[in-house]
């Protein structure tokens, strides 16, 4: 991956989260975020033996992120709208346009 792509999905920031009532002195916590491609996260789902049966935009950040909808591999295709698991995936999210990223 080229730096500057890889410098475009990292976001850094600071947290001041406690002072201290005898000395002022701050807690502060340094974190850094990398936002995975849309690529690099089908293929984890893919070693994770899930299968990627749609991708589609957060309805509260349209543009901004993915909401991924995977079921396990050999999960029964009765319809039902669940992973296997008891969870539910997904329905009533907005379609993802072709060639979208």
């Amino acid at each position: 991956m080229c730096l500057s792509l890889l410098m475009s999905l990292l976001r850094t920031f600071s947290t001041d989260w406690f002072v201290f009532e005898t000395d002022g002195a701050v807690l502060t916590s340094d974190s850094t975020l990398r936002f995975r491609s849309r690529d690099e996260i089908v293929e984890s789902l893919r070693r994770a033996d899930l299968i990627v049966k749609d991708v589609r935009e957060a309805p509260d950040r349209p543009g901004r992120e993915f909401v991924f909808v995977a079921e396990a591999a050999g999960t029964p295709q009765d319809g039902s709208g669940s992973a296997g698991n008891g969870h539910v995936v997904g329905p009533g999210l907005p379609k993802l346009q072709p060639g979208a990223k």
